[in-house]
This record gives structure tokens, C-alpha cells and sequence, in this order.
């Protein structure tokens, strides 16, 4: 169980890696102009 649940948190943490580097992705390129 100890292994499982190690994979859950290391794919939980590439999860929200993922979707903030998206996010960030996302927001740069709809604020071209601020730049």
C-alpha cells in the first residue's frame, strides 16, 4: 500500500505541475499585449 500510495501523490504533483504550466501557457499568450 505504501507504494500506491506514493504513486498517487508523485501523479497528483505532476498533475497540478501540468495544469499550472498550462494555465501559465494559456495566460501568456492571451496577454501578448502587456508585454
Amino acid at each position: 500500500y505504501l507504494l500506491l500510495e506514493s504513486y498517487i501523490i508523485y501523479y497528483n504533483q505532476a498533475y497540478f505541475a501540468c495544469s499550472f504550466i498550462l494555465t501559465s501557457c494559456w495566460v501568456l499568450s492571451h496577454r501578448r499585449d502587456a508585454f
